[in-house]
């Protein structure tokens, strides 16, 4: 795996992002309630979302930010430490923290915690974190403590549209599914034929109930409803080639 930290120009500008006063500041709350060892790392979705931004010129919006944080012990518990705003468990196992003041929420876990490390009994650490990472474009982290960013193909999936992914340490079905089908909807990106055969072969009808529940759970009835038509368009393609060829016209 290749790690760079070359990036200055992108590192600037998430620089800038994070410097925001709806984000600079719920980042400086938290920083006050961790250990001065403690190590923050900034992964994938408002990264990406940046990165597309600036290699395409347009992209999704930002509505949370994850933060995976390093370097802390296994009875730090950072739900209690939340006194500033709400915070919920996630499924994948942390928090999300809901500030008061911004329209940001920031999902928030212990590197240890990580679901991958726990499923898989991998030694946490940066460079298995963005070996862990589920797809290609969410590959990227931004270590807040040195400012250095480092990513493995992200970029390059960028300025290529497609969806690939980056593990295959998957959770679950389930999960996978659901991440791939709206991250899918949300980018308009390609998907590379891994993630085509993997929901071609794996949503059966168990999965794609547990979908449907969680994109009506997460999302508005309009746009769970997009979703899941992306999806019977996907599954209607009888093979990747095929697919492409839909794709390849669609984008004309």
């Amino acid at each position: 795996m290749e790690l760079s930290a070359h990036h200055s120009f992108l590192a600037g500008r998430i620089a800038a992002f994070l410097d925001r006063e709806e984000i600079r500041v719920p980042l400086y709350l938290l920083d006050k309630l961790l250990p001065e060892d403690a190590r923050v790392y900034i992964v994938g979705g408002a990264l990406r979302d940046l990165v597309i931004r600036e290699c395409h010129g347009s992209g999704p919006a930002t509505e949370d930010i994850d933060l995976f944080i390093g370097n802390l012990a296994d009875e730090f518990d950072l739900e209690s430490r939340m006194a500033s705003g709400r915070s919920l468990p996630t499924e994948l196992g942390g928090i999300r923290w809901l500030p008061e003041h911004t329209r940001f929420a920031f999902d928030l876990s212990r590197l240890q915690d990580f679901v991958i490390f726990r499923k898989y009994r991998i030694e946490p650490s940066l460079e298995n974190l963005l070996a862990a990472v589920d797809f290609t474009f969410n590959a990227i982290v931004y270590d807040r403590t040195s400012a250095a960013l480092y990513e493995n193909r992200c970029v390059q999936s960028i300025r290529q549209r497609l969806l690939d992914f980056n593990s295959t340490m998957f959770y679950n079905r389930e999960i996978t599914a659901y991440r791939a089908l709206l991250l899918r909807f949300k980018t308009g990106f390609i998907l590379s034929e891994a993630v085509f055969d993997f929901l071609k072969t794996n949503v059966d009808v168990e999965v794609l109930k547990f979908v449907k529940n969680l994109l009506s759970a997460r999302l508005s009835r309009d746009l769970a409803k997009a979703v899941l038509s992306d999806y019977v368009r996907i599954s209607g393609f009888r093979n990747y080639r095929r697919y492409c060829r839909g794709a390849a016209e669609t984008l004309q």
